[in-house]
């Protein structure tokens, strides 16, 4: 037990798919959740077969098919910009803010999305996102759609739906 300990201590320093073989070793919950997490970052074509071998067929499938959801998901959201439900006081032309904030997510956030050679993740391309400029959009109808995407449910979508899979796979593979 103290091993496995020392273990979740620094399971960062470990390979993921190893840290799986363990826990099924070992019959331990202990850092299945935080290595299926990991995996499920990891592009499918970096996995070596030692590494689909250690996390086997059922966590090697279970990690695809949620790269999958993530994916028809991060391309819905950067397709299916907010919208502006309501102006600021301080917007001189409602038209225009619209127009604008649609060609700014179209050519920000959905282009760092889906970029084909470097997609960014939610965060990253929130960052950039944010430091763009707006066209003619108001400095309050800026701020309230930044608010609206930064506490949006759809980026905290990813962290949730992986967490909540890899809990459900545990339960499933390792009983307690």
């Amino acid at each position: 037990m103290f091993a496995l300990h020392n273990i979740d201590a620094r399971k960062w320093n470990f390979n993921p798919a190893h840290l799986i073989q363990l826990c099924f070793e070992f019959n331990t919950q202990l850092f299945f959740v935080h290595a299926f997490s990991r995996l499920v970052k990891t592009s499918l074509l970096k996995f070596r077969p030692e590494d689909k071998a250690m996390m086997g067929p059922i966590v090697y499938h279970a990690v695809a098919e949620v790269r999958e959801s993530l994916d028809d998901h991060r391309r819905t959201i950067a397709c299916e910009a907010p919208i502006i439900t309501s102006h600021a006081y301080d917007c001189i032309n409602h038209e225009q803010c619209n127009d604008d904030w649609y060609a700014v997510w179209w050519n920000g956030m959905a282009r760092y999305l889906l970029d084909g050679r470097h997609p960014l993740s939610y965060d990253e391309a929130f960052k950039r996102f944010e430091l763009l400029e707006f066209g003619m959009m108001g400095p309050g109808c800026k701020q309230s759609m930044l608010a609206l995407v930064r506490e949006g449910a759809a980026f905290r979508h990813n962290t949730r739906f992986v967490e909540t899979t890899g809990m459900h796979l545990l339960e499933k593979l390792i009983p307690s």
